[in-house]
């Protein structure tokens, strides 16, 4: 490929001969089977990822994502998703997928396949533009890494997002070597579907954008096929208008943006005072490594390797010197001015296959493009891959204090929780029956599931501050009157809403109170 040789760096050629004039057999059986070996890594990957969910009940987030796409038609996927703070593609085939079955096992087979294709994809396209060398640093990195594994073991966009983003960068790579205006449909297809995945997607449309106009002049494109990219590009930002206006604009402000600016997410977003513009970013991007790597140790290595692969490749005036750097600069200046946050969080996701990449060249580079020295990482990986086993989440244990809950709360109680509990209560209770939110008075929502009338807050999460206020404000809006019961249920320890109700509100009458794990339940009779 013309693009090939343009862009790899020299150190790695499939063949090349090693300085004592000979390679060793190990060397030459894995350059003769290197798609076996990386198909057989995929596989590991795969496995490991389908080990790392099994006994492992949903997460809030991901017992939301189920809630939002099990609505009975594809227009209620849509509206459902207009609540969170994702566009709808995930969703949608999420909304499919449940057809097949419902149990965790089954739902995070989805995230599992897409994260399993993306480490293929991934194969390819360092293949492609970096050589087989530095493709296997990047694959073992990738299929190992503690980050890749959960995310592709949670009911969450990310795999997917990731696949979408290496798909394209295989069909972009093909496109440019060959001129082909329908393989520049094809990415920007692609392109798309990413943009429809996560908003995260922005950096790596902009950095693209970038890349191609370099690759433009620097491979002479024609003139069709320039024209042609930059009407797909056109329709890419009238898409990005269509959902900032239908979506984002009605979330900008709003309760979840503040909650995640002001709590879950504040350190990924740079605070005057805090840190400085400099400190943040490199303290951030160091973050983005270690999340990727799994420990601090790790983490810092490959934030040099990364860092030692742009300087050579920007030495050598190598394009891809750009499409490696510039999604970090530009996901760090939007973390600047608070547009969306950076470091080593899930956030960031879209940054570990470059991060992964730039460390691959430099491994290759170190090791003279042999292809042996990438599989030692093995060994070292998967012990590490394995700690992202969620111990706590045990799901013989949430089971049993569901049932708890159904044996104590009488069928048509009403259950009153969070945001957060309440779509794993939707789960738990009612994932056999279509989720119906009901917009409810002053803000609350209401579902019907499992025969129990749950009303939520659209507070993602209660605390000490928030919970007997809300609490108070429920029982003034909907009027219930003195000796009505109602169920307090809690997922998770950041307080004990029993506790909190005799301090801030001694006059109610707790008849029941019981903690199973990390769901408390609290039986209240108005006073």
């Amino acid at each position: 490929m013309s693009g090939i040789a343009e862009e790899s760096p020299p150190v790695d050629r499939p063949g090349r001969r090693s300085r004592s004039g000979g390679r060793v057999w190990i060397e030459r059986w894995l350059d003769r089977h290197s798609d076996l070996v990386a198909l057989v890594i995929v596989l590991a990957g795969f496995a490991i990822r389908i080990g790392s969910s099994q006994g492992v009940y949903l997460s809030e987030d991901e017992a939301l994502h189920f809630q939002l796409s099990n609505v009975p038609g594809v227009g209620d996927v849509y509206r459902s998703s207009l609540t969170s703070a994702h566009p709808p593609f995930f969703f949608l085939l999420l909304h499919f997928w449940r057809r097949v079955g419902n149990s965790e096992n089954v739902l995070r087979l989805l995230p599992a396949l897409f994260g399993a294709a993306f480490l293929w994809m991934a194969y390819r396209w360092m293949t492609d533009v970096f050589g087989k060398s530095a493709a296997f640093f990047a694959l073992i990195l990738l299929a190992f890494s503690p980050a890749t594994v959960s995310l592709s073991a949670s009911v969450r966009g990310y795999s997917l997002l990731l696949l979408l983003l290496v798909s394209a960068l295989v069909v972009l790579e093909r496109a440019i070597e060959l001129r082909s205006l329908w393989r520049i449909a094809w990415f920007s297809g692609l392109l798309y579907l990413a943009i429809l995945t996560h908003y995260s997607a922005l950096w790596f449309t902009l950095s693209v954008f970038v890349f191609v106009f370099v690759r433009a002049r620097t491979d002479r494109l024609p003139a069709a096929v320039v024209r042609t990219w930059l009407g797909f590009q056109a329709a890419a930002a009238v898409l990005y208008s269509f959902l900032y206006f239908s979506h984002l604009s009605n979330l900008r402000g709003g309760d979840l943006e503040r909650d995640a600016m002001g709590r879950w997410l504040h350190e990924g977003y740079f605070a005057t005072g805090r840190d400085t513009p400099l400190a943040f970013v490199a303290n951030q991007t160091f973050g983005v490594f270690k999340f990727l790597l799994g420990s601090p140790v790790a983490g810092f290595v490959g934030l040099a390797m990364g860092a030692a692969c742009i300087v050579v490749l920007a030495s050598k005036r190598r394009p891809t010197a750009i499409l490696l750097a510039l999604p970090f600069v530009l996901s760090a200046a939007a973390a600047l001015i608070g547009v969306y946050p950076y470091g080593g969080t899930r956030h960031s996701a879209h940054l570990l296959l470059f991060a992964a990449a730039a460390m691959g060249v430099t491994g290759a580079i170190v090791t003279g493009a042999r292809l042996w020295p990438a599989l030692l990482l093995t060994a070292a990986l998967i012990p590490v891959s394995w700690s992202t086993i969620p111990t706590s989440q045990d799901r013989t244990r949430m089971s049993a204090a569901i049932e708890r809950l159904r044996f104590a709360a009488p069928y048509g109680s009403l259950l009153f929780t969070d945001h957060r509990t309440g779509a794993l209560l939707s789960y738990y209770l009612g994932k056999d029956d279509f989720n119906r939110l009901i917009p409810g008075r002053g803000h609350f929502w209401e579902s019907r599931v499992g025969d129990y009338r749950l009303i939520g807050s659209p507070i993602w999460s209660f605390d000490e501050r928030t919970f007997v206020p809300e609490l108070r404000r429920l029982i003034q809006e909907y009027g219930l009157s003195a000796g009505q019961v109602l169920w307090v249920v809690q997922i998770g320890s950041e307080y004990s809403p029993a506790l909190e109700l005799s301090r801030q509100h001694p006059a109610a009458v707790l008849p029941q109170t019981f903690r199973l794990e990390e769901i408390s339940v609290v039986e209240m009779r108005i006073p």
